[in-house]
């Protein structure tokens, strides 16, 4: 909701989750986007044999909504004039938190293999070796006909494999589909329940990253954006200028914020003209490298 309490619409909520469960997409990590009345959801799963406690965080970007802001300075995104002195309450809330408990889950459906069936293992095929993150990439498994498989998983940093999906071999031996969202660098691997694992695969998430720029003085400019997913120490964001021939030059470089992603460079140019302007970051363990759109950029 914004300072007058009416609900916000179109505001993209990130949602992450640690202890028992996973979110209906299989990870630890989900988006959603708030409707008319300001809600944005995220279903959770228990998964087989699981108990305990869940914690699940919601958490808004103050790029968005100046959820971070003090109350009473300028106007929010919704034209709300911070500075009316009706606006007393204290500075808005960027993330909270929630849990969830899961109790007498009904353990893992026994799967005894048929003869023949641990012969070939399992096998991961990826069909989106690299994605962006909060895009979604698709893979398959192959396995005997009439099988019930098990994919595992897990999302750097973490190095501890979970199962996220399960499924069943139809009587043709048609491949087990998936589609999966993960934040970053994902290795994954399947097996049919009571055999050995196939070769494990990855899949690379590239950050994603935005670019916006704000004149604020003669030949000064205010680039900002969001690069997501955050990580503990902040990103590595460096910008670049975009010169007539493809090339493109280094121009300044800032660490982004450590919990929300956001970045911010101020930059004033000696010249004029219309450039591009684009942020990358490199390759780390967590993310492939990432790079925003071109933003063409008048100085002047």
């Amino acid at each position: 909701r914004d300072v007058d309490g009416s609900p916000v619409a179109g505001v993209d909520v990130f949602f992450s989750e640690t202890g028992a469960g996973a979110f209906r997409n299989g990870n630890s990590n989900a988006f959603g986007t708030t409707n008319a009345a300001g809600v944005a959801t995220a279903e959770v799963i228990s998964l087989p044999g699981e108990l305990g406690t869940q914690t699940v965080r919601a958490e808004i970007f103050a790029s968005e909504t100046q959820c971070e802001n003090a109350a009473n300075v300028g106007t929010d995104p919704q034209g709300n004039n911070l500075n009316t002195t009706t606006n007393t309450g204290a500075a808005g809330v960027c993330a909270d938190t929630s849990t969830v408990t899961f109790s007498n889950t009904p353990a893992s459906p026994s799967a005894t293999p048929t003869a023949g069936t641990c012969t070939t293992p399992a096998q991961v095929t990826i069909q989106d070796a690299t994605i962006i993150a909060t895009g979604a990439g698709r893979l398959s498994v192959d396995a005997p006909a009439n099988s019930i498989i098990e994919l595992e998983a897990y999302t750097r940093p973490s190095t501890t494999y979970r199962v996220v999906r399960r499924a069943e071999i139809n009587a043709a031996g048609d491949d087990a589909q998936f589609t999966i969202t993960p934040p970053a660098n994902t290795r994954l691997r399947a097996r049919v329940v009571g055999c050995a694992f196939g070769d494990s695969k990855v899949m690379n998430v590239r950050t994603a990253l935005s670019i916006f720029a704000t004149r604020t003085g003669v030949k000064t400019y205010r680039f900002s954006g969001d690069s997501l997913p955050a990580r503990p120490g902040g990103l590595i964001v460096s910008l670049y200028r975009v010169t007539a021939s493809g090339s493109q030059v280094l121009t300044a470089q800032t660490r982004a914020s450590a919990t929300t992603g956001d970045w911010v460079i101020n930059r004033t140019f000696t010249g004029t003209g219309r450039f591009g302007f684009v942020v990358r970051t490199g390759q780390d363990l967590q993310n492939a490298p990432g790079a925003s759109n071109v933003r063409p950029t008048q100085i002047y």
